[in-house]
This record gives C-alpha cells, structure tokens and sequence, in this order.
C-alpha cells in the first residue's frame, strides 16, 4: 500500500471518529466535536453555522453537513501538518471562515485567500463546493494545505509549488486526471508545457492554469516519491531562502540542476509514470554517471527533443 494511500486511510478514519453523532453545550474547545451547529434563515431557506478551534463553516444546508465539513477540517488540518511538517500547527489567532456549496451540480472546486504582512498571515477566508465526498478527499484536503504552507513559510509561494504540493493529496481520481492532461501537454505536437526554469518564477497564475496545475502535481509527487513530504518542504524552503533553485534541488536530491531534474522527470513520464520505489535503480545510475554540461538552462528548449526520443 502506497505511502498517500495509508494517509487517506488514516485520514478517512479519523474524520469518521471525529464526526460521530455528539451532543453538549455550545463551546470553544480544541475538541470541535462538542459544538452544536447554529441555524440562521435567510428568507425561505435556511443555513447552519459551525464553529470549531481554527475553523467556521459559514452557510452548510443541513447541521450535519455542517458539522461534518468543520470536524473534518479540524482533523485535516492536524493531520497534514503532520504530513508536511512532522508537527502540529498551532491554533490561529482568528478562524478561517468556510463557504460551502454541495451538490452534484457543483464542479469540485475551491479557493482560499489571506494576507501576509511583516512576517505574518491572517484574513483567512476559504470556499469550497463540489459533491460531499470530492470537497471531503479533495477540495478540502488542497485547501487547508495552503493554509498550512501560508502558516509555515510565511510568504508567497510560486504557483508550481504551492499548488503541486496541494494536489498531490487530492484523490486518486484527481490525480489520475491530472497525469491524463498531462500527457496531452508534453506532446510535441501541442507543445503546451512549461520550461521548468521558467516554472520555477511563475507567481502568478497563466491564462492557460491545466498545464501549469498537471505539470506541478507531477513534478511534486516525482520528488515526494524520492524522499517523502517532509523532504519537499525542506527543499522548498532552500529554494526559497536562497532563491537558487539549481543549487537546492541538487543539495536535496542529486541532481545537478533544473534542466537534469527536467530530462528525468519528462522520460519518467514518458513511461508512464513509473512506480518511483522500482524507479529508484534507474534515478540512481542518473546520478551516478550524468555528466551534464554547463549552463544548461538557458539553453534549454525541453520537451520536444526529449520526447522524440523517448
């Protein structure tokens, strides 16, 4: 069983324990599972509230809904920082309010804004919709991991990175179609990936966002898949630091720099993305023996002439 299977097992699990009937007096415990979810009507219909330690979903159609989504985050929230960062985060100084919309009719989608400012992040708000069960495995899951990155780098990520880390903890089906679209993008013929020294620099979403959020999951589960999570923070946080991406994917993971990591990454998925444990006798004879040749990124061009001769 895979290492993100396990995760989701535990995750599954927990947010079952978590959202079991309960019942008691309206608080605010770090255990959210003593809150009492709040109805509000606004004209004909109404909405319910639910407040836990780090989270208020805002506008949930049923109580148990509400309360569900709100343990839930809790135990996403504890469980993932666990994953990304080997610890717990502390409680935020103000809540991250979350909109809901659930329905077949609603694509899974999700979206969380803040602010940094001298050090800091606050102004958390976060919307999510899609069926019960995608905003429970996916939406939910990606978005309180940016909230997790926010809180612990503390400064804006570039979009490779923030949301390739994000979408490697989407369900399978996510992820499954991510690599479909991908394999259409790196195809000579469309020609629609993206230079990974350029990848690198983007901090703002392109127009054309499919081939920059394929790309980024496979490029974050290629290197997860070399080391675990918490090695891929360790290596954002390099890269970040010293703003030499060249230098910390090479002190992190061997290669000699972007464009060495860019020809392994691209026959990788030329084979069809390769389990990474029975893939890792290959990367280690790389390593071994490339002998690339200097400034090697700005010279560049990638993905055509790698794939011909995949």
């Amino acid at each position: 069983m895979s290492m993100d299977a396990r995760f989701f097992i535990s995750l599954l699990g927990l947010v079952l324990c978590a959202t079991s009937p309960t019942h008691g007096a309206e608080t605010q415990l770090l255990r959210p599972s003593f809150a009492v979810p709040t109805r509000i009507a606004l004209s004909s219909t109404s909405v319910y509230r639910y407040e836990t330690a780090n989270f208020t979903i805002t506008n949930a159609p049923t109580a148990e809904i509400a309360r569900e989504f709100g343990e839930a985050a809790e135990v996403m929230r504890r469980e993932l920082a666990m994953l990304w960062l080997g610890r717990e985060l502390p409680n935020w100084s103000a809540k991250c309010p979350i909109s809901v919309k659930v329905g077949k009719n609603f694509g899974a989608s999700g979206d969380t804004t803040f602010t940094f400012n001298r050090g800091e992040v606050y102004g958390w708000d976060m919307n999510v919709q899609g069926t019960r069960e995608r905003i429970l495995d996916s939406v939910l899951p990606h978005e309180i991991s940016h909230t997790i990155f926010a809180s612990y780098f503390r400064r804006p990520l570039p979009r490779w990175l923030d949301e390739g880390a994000a979408t490697s903890v989407e369900h399978i089906s996510e992820r499954s179609t991510y690599k479909r679209m991908l394999l259409e993008f790196v195809d000579p013929a469309v020609r629609r990936a993206i230079p990974f020294n350029r990848m690198v620099e983007m901090q703002e979403y392109p127009k054309d966002y499919l081939p920059l959020y394929s790309q980024c999951n496979s490029v974050a589960e290629f290197l997860i898949g070399q080391g675990g999570n918490r090695k891929f923070i360790a290596f954002a946080k390099d890269g970040l630091d010293s703003d030499n991406w060249n230098a910390a994917v090479s002190r992190h993971y061997g290669y000699d720099n972007l464009g060495d990591l860019q020809v392994v990454w691209i026959r990788w998925v030329g084979k069809g993305f390769p389990d990474l444990a029975s893939y890792e006798p290959v990367l280690a004879r790389h390593r071994q023996t490339q002998n690339l040749r200097q400034n090697l990124i700005p010279k560049f061009e990638p993905f055509e002439p790698v794939i011909a001769g995949l």
